[in-house]
Order: C-alpha cells, then structure tokens, then sequence
C-alpha cells in the first residue's frame, strides 16, 4: 500500500485487505486493511506520519529546548507553587539534555508542542513512569492567541496529539495527572468527567500535598529500637495489602505495587537502554523484627520534570501505628536522595495528618487532586476536550496560561 500526502509519496508497506463494505451513499466501496509493516522501523514512520496528518498544527519530537524555555517563563508555569523563574535556572542544561534523549524515545514519552512564530504556543509531556502508566503534566500556554487561532483550538491540538500518541502503546492501561488548578477548564475536563466512572473502577480521585524535602538538611537520631532496610520478599504481600486497602486497587495496578511487579524491572530496563535514568527502591521500618512502614523511593532522569515530580516518596502504614515512624523514613529518604546527588525531594502524601511532614522540615507546596484514568474511558475523554474546545464550547478565561495537570 502506497500512502500520499497532498499528492507526495510518503511511505509504502505491506496491508492486508480484511474486509469490503458500501461507503456512505452507496456509491463507492471501503476497504478495511491490517498493516503488515516489515519491522518496527516502518511501524513508527507509520505512526509518526498518522499523527502529523490527524493533527499537523502539533508535533511530538523536535522542539528546541530554548523554545520551550521560554514558552514556560511567559505563561507563568516558572512561576506556580510560590516559585520564581531564577529557581530553574540551573535545571536548564538537564531539561535539554533530558527532551534530547526522550525525542529518541518515543515508546517512553513525548513532549507534544503547537508551535508558531513566536516558538511554542503550548506545550504538555507525558512520560511512561510506570509499565503501563503515563504521566501527564508540564503543560502551558501562552497568554491570549494568535491572529485566526483561537485559545481553544491551540489546546485541542496539543491535548488530541499528545493523548494519540498514547493510544499507539498496547501497553498503556493508565493515565495519571496531578491537578491543582481551578479554571472551569481543568475542573470540568480532569476533574468532572472521571468522576462517574470511579465506581466501576476505570478512574480514581484523591486528594494529595506536595511538600519538598531538602537533602542537605541535618538528619536527626532514629527512633530507638527502629531499623530501616529494603523491603523483604516476605513483606512484599504485605505493602499491596497495605495500599490496596488505604487507597484502591486501581492505584497499586497504576503504580505497580503489586508482588511481582514491585521492582520495576522491565521498565528500568527501558530507560536505561534510551540513556536514562529511572530508580525504585522500597525500604521498611522494623520494630522487633515487625514491619510496620514502608517508604517509596523513586527517581527518574534529571531535568525531565522541571519540578522534581519524578524524584517522590510515598509513605505506607503496614501495622495500625506505623504512621509514628514516617518522620525516621522521611529523614531515610532524604540520605538516599543525597546518594544520588540530588538536593531535593517531593514528598507525596496521601494520608495521615501532616505533622510528620513538618517536624522532619518539609516545605508545602500546596494540595492537589490524584486523578487516575483508565484507557477504556480515553476515547469519551478525548471527546469531551473536543466538545470544550470547540468554537461553542466552554468559554476560557483570556490573559492567564492554562495549566491543566498540576506541575
């Protein structure tokens, strides 16, 4: 099969006819075919070349770095969560080098950009964080638009190419977003429309802070008679119960907490054939003997999020009580970050009380909403950001970026 674009050959591959049908009308026939591209070379020029014709005002690799620096410094994303454009600046070589490498990686993320003359219009990554989670954020805009292009169709096009270049992934199962902004926007797209479909299990909401821990800070003492080690292969059953039953399942399938999945093997296998890095580690607090907390400890390639969100811990109580030693984690934490030359963290926390958080010297961030999406409800997402960027559709406010997953 030979495929033209505006009368130019574009590529030539092998289909298969699978099926003959009436077209609209009757006048005419449709022939349903299966590609049989040779290898996977040809099936990613096959991709590549659907998504430019789908949507051909966005792209997903290519963009130069300073375009989309400095997209972030006008639209105000520098300047979220109290923070201010200098507190990037030594991020800048890591985020080229970072875009650089996931440019070459297609099957790990993409960064989806509508470009113009100014550079960058809009901008939104996702990232494959997990085997078969993505995670959705870093998105700005540019106040106001450009002559003949409104401020909808601009996040139309980057928001359907992004998400397209998702639904390419057989593995994909989950969509995960961290919402913090309140527009009517963001509230009624990833907000609102998942929220009928928490009851069957195909999305899940609950509400976070964010609080960054520093790695220079001075530790304190351990808690007497407290040890702190990596997980045992025994105590592995026991942090899937303990998440599964303080949040859903749908969060240890996204996160992969289930036993056998815990390593993050396969996936780190990836990441590290692409150049870059992605680390999991999981330690336990013991009191004779007993497990009674654990902490998550994750990384990822440095620069690839400019507000450290993939450098997180999450805290899990195995035992009634445990939660007294999330202090001691927070501080194990906070050593092991230091290891990898870091000099900050995030720290997710999803339940409990903060004072913990604030006796171990944390900064907040502010609360934020953790929204999973499953990919069976994708589509009738797609279609709502369709219906709400249309010329009639929701109005948005004008002069302010749209920042739709929080940071």
């Amino acid at each position: 099969m030979c495929l033209f674009h505006d009368e130019t050959p574009r590529l030539a591959l092998p289909a298969r006819v699978r099926r003959m049908s009436p077209d609209f009308g009757g006048e005419g026939m449709v022939a349903g075919v299966r590609l049989e591209p040779a290898d996977e070379a040809i099936a990613g020029q096959w991709r590549d070349l659907v998504q430019e014709i789908m949507n051909p005002a966005a792209r997903t690799r290519g963009t130069p770095a300073e375009d989309s620096w400095a997209l972030f410094q006008e639209s105000g994303y520098f300047s979220l969560s109290g923070c201010s454009p200098e507190d990037f600046a030594r991020k800048g070589r890591d985020f080229e080098r970072a875009t650089r490498r996931m440019d070459a990686a297609p099957d790990l993320g993409c960064q989806s950009v509508v470009p113009s003359e100014r550079g960058a219009e809009c901008s939104s990554a996702v990232h494959r964080l997990y085997t078969g989670t993505y995670f959705a954020g870093q998105l700005a805009k540019r106040k106001g638009a450009l002559p003949g292009w409104s401020s909808r169709q601009i996040l139309r096009d980057g928001h359907m190419r992004m998400y397209e270049h998702l639904q390419h992934d057989p593995d994909m199962r989950w969509i995960l977003v961290y919402l913090h902004e309140s527009t009517k926007w963001t509230q009624t797209a990833y907000r609102d429309f998942p929220k009928p479909h928490i009851s069957s299990g195909d999305a899940w909401q609950h509400p976070i802070d964010a609080w960054v821990g520093r790695c220079d800070s001075p530790g304190r003492g351990r808690t007497r008679g407290l040890q702190i080690a990596p997980i045992a292969p025994q105590e592995r059953p026991l942090l899937t119960r303990s998440a599964e039953a303080s949040r859903c399942a749908a969060y240890v399938d996204a996160m992969e907490l289930g036993v056998a999945r815990q390593d993050l093997a396969e996936l780190r296998g990836r990441w590290s054939r692409a150049g870059m890095a992605r680390e999991r580690e999981i330690r336990v607090a013991r009191v004779g003997g007993q497990a009674v907390a654990a902490v998550l400890l994750e990384s990822a390639e440095p620069g690839l999020h400019l507000f450290d969100m993939y450098d997180t811990v999450r805290l899990y109580e195995l035992v009634p009580g445990g939660a007294a030693f999330y202090g001691d984690l927070l501080h194990e934490a906070a050593a092991w970050y230091r290891e990898r030359g870091r000099a900050s963290f995030v720290y997710i926390r999803e339940d409990q009380d903060d004072v913990h958080a604030r006796a171990a010297g944390l900064q907040s961030l502010g609360g934020a909403l953790l929204l999973l999406m499953s990919r069976r409800i994708l589509p009738d997402f797609l279609e709502v950001v369709r219906e709400m960027t249309a010329p009639a559709g929701v109005s948005l406010e004008e002069g302010r970026h749209a920042h739709v997953p929080a940071a």
